[in-house]
């Protein structure tokens, strides 16, 4: 059967969304089928603003012997090397170290934990200009408990582990490949983005369908609501609906834009 178009705003009778309509419609288009939308109340503004952002937003941080030093940046061709666990010895990164500075490659280092030794022998090297190596730390939290596994699928790279026996002292770099990453710096807040390679498409849709399975047969809301905040990290096109008010009106818009993007995957369902 032909598909049904409806009109959206004589279809709706909340006057906050039909105010925001135009926003909201925005907001779909942009994000796309697979995209992510959330929407944030912003006293410091007068009017309305949509905001995007792309890639799987990564949740770690920078050294603390680089966090100072380092201001937002954004590498085209960077290769990510994912560690589960912590760097002991600088003799595990020398090869890393050793091909950045022969061919100025650009390298992100993403474990657990670094040893003092380690951080500050690569943060000596960069300063110096002599190589670009800077490492990033998971984030000690529940939520991340799945956090090297997501990193590795958007970087498509196989993590450094002691179960796999894959070791970062033997890794083969010219198989890792490049992928673009941006890091921004804020007076409140930090982020890291990786734009995944091409390659790591098949990978990361194959992981949001698993995600969504395990979603389907979960009975535990705190438990959903975490495999919720993965798939929606790897939508790679996260657009945010700045709109003006109190922030103490969070609750209720987050409601409301709950319920009318419900109405538009209803209407997507039968065909509108």
């Amino acid at each position: 059967s032909r598909p049904r178009s409806i009109d959206l705003i004589s279809d709706v009778s909340d006057p906050f969304i039909i105010e925001n309509i135009h926003a909201l419609t925005d907001c779909l288009n942009t994000a796309g089928a697979t995209g992510h939308i959330t929407a944030a109340v912003r006293s410091d503004i007068r009017s309305s603003y949509i905001e995007l952002d792309e890639g799987f937003r990564a949740n770690c941080y920078i050294d603390d012997f680089f966090f100072e030093h380092v201001d937002s940046f954004s590498m085209e061709s960077c290769k990510v090397v994912v560690v589960d666990g912590k760097i002991i010895d600088v003799s595990e990164i020398h090869h890393i170290l050793q091909s950045s500075y022969e061919t100025k490659q650009e390298y992100l280092i993403i474990a657990t934990g670094m040893s003092d030794d380690v951080s500050n022998t690569l943060f000596v090297n960069w300063q110096q200009g002599k190589t670009r190596v800077i490492p990033f730390y998971i984030k000690d939290d529940v939520v991340n408990i799945n956090e090297i596994k997501d990193i590795s699928v958007s970087c498509g790279v196989l993590p450094c582990t002691n179960d796999s026996g894959i070791r970062i002292s033997s890794i083969d770099l010219s198989n890792i490949p490049t992928c673009k990453i941006e890091y921004s710096l804020t007076k409140s807040s930090s982020s890291l983005r990786i734009i995944p390679p091409r390659a790591a498409t098949p990978a990361i849709s194959k992981l949001r369908l698993e995600i969504r399975e395990k979603m389907r047969d979960c009975k535990v809301d705190d438990v959903k609501e975490l495999l919720q905040s993965r798939i929606s990290k790897f939508s790679l096109r996260n657009v945010t609906l700045n709109l003006p008010g109190e922030y103490s009106a969070q609750g209720i818009l987050e409601d409301k834009l709950s319920s009318f993007f419900s109405h538009i995957t209803r209407c997507s369902n039968q065909g509108i």
